[in-house]
């Protein structure tokens, strides 16, 4: 049985990683450059909003004071960029000038070091190492997997007048990358996923701002569900992983198959976080982005139309 040396939740920053800027603190405002925003008096009051509705918060940001906008959570400074060409230049074009801040770290508290969360210098390396899958040749087989998948998937849907897609799509989508990256049947994994995932995602993006994060290891429920949510996602990972070891099989063309044979140069919990991070991030993302394209669509029958005609044209099966 293979033994992990600490979990996520528990794992300090890298001291590899470039160190976080302090802070900009309210008492100090009328020394930085002057952007459009809220008063910077109003931070308490705008903290409770941002706490109780995170994406409602950031969207008035946005209409109010245009895409490049200043506010102050927790009477610290943050800088809103909304606009597709600055998101650009600070996730892209410029990276190398920004840090990953708190909203990574709580992240780091579920995903581990994965790709999506790791920094430089590690980041460069691990996406090298992870790129093999991902070439267009394995692309082209997956198309035949996930064909497969969504047949399976939506004869279960015959004869129901209605259907809840949010936790279909999650379902799918979850058997899509389980099959295509880690040769595996996930069905058993589905509801534990979504539960944990539904916890952890709240506790993220509820307890990003600066000093909450002390609570962490506190007795209160509200951060105890956290760790446990993390934790049983990593349960389900490591259980992943002592499956396909166990098995024996001599199947290395994907993911985890590239991951294992690399025992010798990476950690195991290096391979643990890899695995949490596409299965979580790799599906979550997708089904949501169905869900609301269904939406749009059931309501847009020209689009829905358009799409259908674009699929019968476009979407073929690598048979042989």
């Amino acid at each position: 049985m293979t033994t992990y040396a600490n979990r996520a939740f528990d794992t300090p920053r890298p001291q590899e990683y470039p160190a976080i800027p302090e802070p900009v603190f309210r008492r100090n405002w009328r020394a930085q450059p002057a952007l459009p925003g809220p008063n910077p008096l109003l931070s308490d009051w705008l903290t409770v909003t941002f706490i109780r509705n995170t994406p409602q918060f950031l969207s008035n940001m946005q209409k109010r004071y245009g895409d490049t906008c200043a506010f102050y959570l927790s009477r610290r400074l943050f800088i809103g960029v909304f606009s597709a060409e600055a998101v650009h230049q600070v996730t892209v074009a410029q990276q190398h000038n920004f840090v990953k801040g708190v909203g990574f770290a709580r992240m780091r508290k579920v995903l581990g070091e994965g790709l999506l969360t790791n920094e430089e210098p590690i980041h460069l390396n691990h996406r090298r190492l992870m790129q093999p899958p991902f070439h267009h040749g394995n692309l082209d087989s997956y198309v035949a997997i996930m064909h497969r998948l969504v047949d399976q998937h939506i004869s279960k849907w015959d004869g129901k007048s209605s259907i809840n897609l949010a936790p279909e799509m999650m379902a799918l989508t979850l058997e899509i990358v389980s099959q295509c990256l880690f040769g595996l049947d996930s069905s058993k994994y589905t509801a534990q996923i979504a539960h944990s995932m539904e916890i952890a995602i709240d506790r993220i993006e509820r307890t990003m701002l600066p000093g909450l994060e002390r609570f962490d290891k506190s007795a209160l429920s509200y951060f105890v569900a956290f760790e446990e949510a993390a934790n049983q996602l990593a349960d389900i990972a490591e259980e992943i992983i002592q499956s396909r070891i166990a098995s024996n099989t001599t199947h290395t063309d994907d993911l985890l198959g590239i991951l294992l044979q690399m025992r010798e140069h990476i950690s195991m919990e290096h391979i643990r976080d890899e695995v949490l991070t596409l299965i979580l991030s790799g599906h979550e993302t997708t089904a949501n982005v169905l869900t609301w394209a269904f939406s749009y669509m059931s309501n847009n029958p020209q689009a829905a139309a358009a799409l259908a005609h674009e699929a019968d044209q476009q979407l073929w099966i690598k048979e042989g």
